[in-house]
């Protein structure tokens, strides 16, 4: 198959957040964390305490960040994640949402 014919299965998240490659991920995401979490507050300009939906949020390195700059933060995505601070951590697909969440 050519890369100009490669389809990404539906379920290609399925083990994404477990294992090695979550290690490896986890790892190279904390390293850089600080310079993404600065873009990301540049570029929305939040007024303190805003409320934030980080879809799809992974492992919420980023919700957690900014959860613990005193925004409100939810997360959703398709892997459950565990977190213990005050942000709230939904599992859904991202390509299910509606208009309507909340």
């Amino acid at each position: 198959m050519s890369p100009d014919t490669a389809v990404v299965p539906d379920d290609w998240f399925v083990g994404f957040h477990q294992g090695l490659a979550a290690r490896f991920w986890r790892a190279a995401g904390a390293a850089m964390l600080d310079a993404d979490l600065a873009r990301v507050l540049r570029a929305l300009d939040l007024p303190p305490g805003a409320a934030v939906l980080d879809v799809p949020c992974g492992d919420g390195r980023i919700a957690l960040a900014l959860a613990r700059a005193g925004h409100r933060v939810t997360g959703v995505d398709i892997a459950p994640a565990a977190a213990d601070l005050d942000a709230r951590f939904l599992a859904g697909d991202l390509r299910a949402l509606s208009s309507g969440v909340r």
